[in-house]
Order: C-alpha cells, then sequence, then structure tokens
C-alpha cells in the first residue's frame, strides 16, 4: 500500500512540475503544499501558462515552513513574484495581471 502511495504522489508531483526550477533561480515563488487543492491549481496554472516557479512545500519541508510563518502568512496558496509582490489564496486574475506586470506572460 505505501507504495501504491509514494507512486501516486511521484505521478501528481511530476505531472505539476513541468517548470518547477530551483528557488534562487525563480521570479515567482509558491508557498503551498500538494495536498492543497487551491495550491494544485496554481500550480497547473503556472504549468500551463508556461511560466519557472518554485515551490516552497509548507507541510514536508521544515525550512519552508518557518519561512512561510516568520513572513506572517496565515494561508496558501501564497505566490511571490519578483521581490514582493504578493497573491494569497488562488486568485487567477490577480495573479495573471502581477505575471503581466513582470512581463512573465503577455496580456
Amino acid at each position: 500500500m505505501k507504495k501504491l502511495i509514494l507512486v501516486a504522489i511521484f505521478c501528481l508531483l511530476s505531472s505539476l512540475s513541468l517548470n518547477l526550477i530551483a528557488e534562487d533561480d525563480a521570479l515567482v515563488k509558491v508557498y503551498g503544499h500538494t495536498d492543497c487543492p487551491w495550491t494544485v491549481k496554481t500550480l497547473k496554472y503556472l504549468d500551463k501558462e508556461n511560466i519557472n516557479y518554485s515551490l516552497l512545500d509548507v507541510k514536508n519541508d521544515v525550512a519552508a515552513n518557518r519561512d512561510f510563518y516568520d513572513r506572517g502568512y496565515k494561508k496558501i496558496p501564497q505566490v511571490i513574484v519578483g521581490e514582493k509582490d504578493e497573491v494569497s489564496g488562488w486568485r487567477k486574475g490577480t495573479l495573471k495581471k502581477l505575471l503581466i506586470k513582470h512581463a512573465l506572460l503577455s496580456e
């Protein structure tokens, strides 16, 4: 049973990580985890738009979790575009505007 669950998780992550890159190289950072349907929607949208991003898994990564709470965030997904622009939760319209603002997406 554990092996089946691991295979399912691997398949889910591999389907979501088309544009997943190292945190230091990412202009878009997503705090969340793949058990959250809103995080999954966000990642699928970024993949669909071919936007490179870094996923900071607040459930399984202690450092990401600590950073998440140290920044005062309370809900996921939390998307940071550039240095300061943030989107809290699944807000496709707001996220799209920020991606356009940072020239990561055309209008």
